[in-house]
């Protein structure tokens, strides 16, 4: 029998969710079967049952990871903007081309919401939870009551999800970017100035 190092279970296993966070984005739950996920890092299907009885709970894991993109959105605005102009940052981080283009890497609001009002009610649950998160996030950065804030978070989220969904949607590259502009320009606040890292462009 094989031996393996210290703490190769745990590796190949971030492997795997890290390969099925992009892949579940990419080819949508249905369409990222358990073969195509074990492939891409290099591993059978019998090697899967190793780590996971269930794709359920892959999926779990892997809309974790798939969060994280939305976590390092959040974490890239420049510290001490608040408010309009934080909103205004965060939108040109979040509506634009390479984000769009991005689909693997990017938000894993745009790209698995369907499948997961689909899925089961203990993944909803799970989505929920770490949809709930971000929005208390975004809400940090805001202003007004407790309950404004809440309720501009979950507006950028809403309009953020809907637009990039769209501007993926269709066919016509020119009706993309406009889409893109208008949902960024509710946002935006006079003239856009800001040249932060953006976390979502896949180009180092």
């Amino acid at each position: 029998m094989a031996r393996y190092r210290p703490g190769h279970k745990e590796q190949t296993s971030k492997k795997i969710v890290d390969a099925a966070a992009r892949l579940f984005r990419e080819k949508g739950v249905a369409g990222a079967r358990v073969e195509d996920v074990m492939g891409a890092v290099g591993l059978t299907v019998g090697g899967f049952y190793r780590h996971y009885d269930s794709k359920e709970k892959l999926l779990a894991q892997a809309i974790s990871r798939a969060f994280e993109t939305s976590r390092a959105l959040v974490q890239a605005t420049p510290e001490g903007l608040r408010g309009r102009e934080w909103l205004r940052v965060a939108a040109a981080l979040y509506l634009n081309e390479q984000h769009r283009d991005n689909v693997g890497g990017g938000c894993p609001l745009p790209a698995l919401s369907g499948d997961i009002a689909r899925a089961s009610d203990r993944v909803r649950r799970h989505f929920e939870d770490e949809l709930k998160a971000i929005v208390a996030a975004i809400a940090e950065h805001l202003e007004g009551t407790p309950e404004e804030r809440e309720a501009a978070a979950w507006q950028f989220c809403a309009l953020g999800l809907g637009a990039l969904l769209l501007a993926r949607t269709v066919a016509d590259p020119e009706l993309s970017s406009r889409i893109l502009d208008s949902a960024r320009a509710a946002f935006e606040d006079g003239e856009r100035s800001d040249s932060s890292p953006n976390p979502l462009d896949p180009t180092p």
